[in-house]
């Protein structure tokens, strides 16, 4: 182990500054977002989101399910983007560099700047004049009364003034979930079909506890939009395939394809799919929670048992995921 371990040092002299773009596909997108593009204002999860909660509004369904319903919804739904050509599926946002909405935490802060968010002196963000309009019309005005934010203010209006001057933070901060690092070894070796199954497990095992058998039936809820948005990826990165004259950026597509055909609804079996099931997950948590330090973990140490065994077989890593 510790000669493999040499032998993937002495490979990181390979890099430079010189030629760290061209093995780094990524970067490409990086550099150009760092030094050129503008950040836009996503509104896609916030429409998904808010549809579905106005149709279910007079049903008598749990809360935990109706989230996870439309967590499922819109992950079944959203937009495929790729947006330059490095080997990792999908993305948090539609936008080449976007700022995803969340209405029902903290999203109606922007209301009053609709009109001047994209011009404004401080951290401006294009928003399209019909976006506008939607989130205007359509989105926040159901959120008006029924955010984290307004249920904080009736509780403690001065609490959240202070919230909104940016000064303080309520207890469990205005997105819920933080600071939390998910058990992405979980998925990598159950695969989600295998999370679904134990959740059924799970939920016959409470039947008797109302609490935990709609916990886990959320879960079940949840879990097949994780698949759908996978699928779709696959399904949309084989049709970009046959379409592209590139040969490396077809044999990449290709790959894609193969590979969201497998994970994250099965266990992963190589480095390549272990590292798109883990970022595959990562932005499906965004599509339940905004990233209040949400993070993948130790990364190194989840993804090395694959790395090294792909690398210690004398199999080729994918470009762009080599050390």
């Amino acid at each position: 182990m510790y000669q493999k371990i040499d032998e993937v040092r002495n490979k990181l002299k390979d890099y430079t500054p010189e030629n760290l773009n061209a093995k780094l596909p990524l970067l490409d997108t990086l550099l150009e977002l760092h030094y050129g593009a503008t950040a836009e204002v996503d509104i896609e999860r916030a429409r998904y989101m808010t549809a579905h909660f106005k149709q279910t509004d007079d049903l008598n369904t749990p809360m935990p399910i109706r989230r996870a319903e439309a967590i499922s919804s819109y992950l079944s739904r959203r937009k495929i983007i790729f947006h330059d050509n490095n080997l990792l599926a999908g993305g948090t946002t539609g936008k080449a560099l976007g700022a995803p909405l969340y209405p029902e935490f903290f999203g109606l802060s922007i209301w009053p700047e609709l009109g001047n968010i994209s011009t404004r002196d401080e951290n401006p963000q294009l928003l399209d004049k019909k976006d506008a309009e939607i989130l205007n019309f359509e989105v926040f005005p159901y959120w008006m009364e029924k955010s984290i934010s307004e249920e904080v203010r009736k509780e403690d209006p001065y609490r959240q003034a202070l919230l909104e001057k940016m000064i303080i933070y309520t207890i469990s901060k205005a997105a819920t979930i933080s600071h939390t690092t998910p058990c992405y070894e979980l998925v990598l070796k159950k695969g989600i079909h295998g999370i679904m199954e134990e959740a059924a497990q799970k939920k016959a095992e409470h039947s008797d506890n109302e609490e935990k058998s709609v916990f886990y039936q959320s879960v079940r809820t949840a879990m097949p939009g994780i698949i759908d948005y996978a699928a779709n990826i696959s399904k949309e990165a084989a049709i970009k395939a046959d379409k592209e004259t590139d040969p490396v950026r077809k044999k990449n597509l290709e790959q894609m394809a193969r590979i969201c055909r497998q994970v994250p609804a099965n266990p992963a079996k190589t480095y390549h799919e272990a590292v798109n099931s883990l970022w595959i997950c990562q932005v499906c948590i965004f599509a339940e929670n905004s990233n209040m330090a949400i993070n993948p973990g130790r990364i190194d140490q989840i993804l090395y048992p694959y790395f090294i065994r792909d690398y210690g077989d004398g199999n080729k890593v994918p470009a762009g995921f080599e050390l």
